[in-house]
């Protein structure tokens, strides 16, 4: 897997993923290391997320959070999960799959998104409780994989945006 040879050839390697044995997804951190003989390994550690997760579901914004592929990988909606925001390029698709990132799973469109090569600015969305709408939605980058959190702007910031622009 991709943190594994990162970690022989770069020293350390991360990786977000669904463990092949155990299915459930997982942050993996790895670091090379080098016995006095010379030998090499890699060390490696999965932190679980599934608790952040929850923490996100119970929460009263709507998030989501995309890999550097425009996947979405935690969401407070946890039916969101596993959909995607971009058109996925045969190449990228071929990589997700060789490196069982996301299992099984179709890694279909997520309802109400238009997909392109460029994140949307809106989407036509239901969120929890609520009816569809369309939503203005502003990306905030995190951490070194290229992941984005996805932060739907509600009515009242709608209004605001539009008074101030407009």
């Amino acid at each position: 897997r991709p943190y594994f040879r990162d970690a022989l050839q770069f020293g350390q390697g991360r990786f977000y993923g669904l463990g092949t044995t155990s299915h459930e997804a997982g942050y993996f951190l790895a670091t090379s290391i080098r016995t006095p003989a010379g030998k090499r390994g890699v060390i490696v550690v999965k932190i679980s997320l599934s608790e952040f997760e929850s923490a996100l579901s119970l929460s009263s914004d709507t998030v989501m959070l995309l890999d550097s592929s425009g996947i979405i990988f935690l969401s407070s909606v946890p039916a969101w999960r596993y959909h995607t925001l971009l058109a996925l390029s045969a190449q990228t698709r071929a990589a997700v799959n060789r490196n069982r990132q996301y299992g099984k799973n179709p890694l279909d469109p997520l309802d109400g998104a238009v997909l392109g090569t460029i994140l949307p600015q809106t989407l036509d969305l239901a969120l929890p409780g609520e009816s569809r709408r369309t939503l203005l939605t502003e990306y905030v980058p995190v951490g070194p994989l290229g992941w984005k959190l996805a932060i739907f702007v509600g009515p009242r910031r709608d209004r605001q945006l539009s008074w101030v622009v407009g």
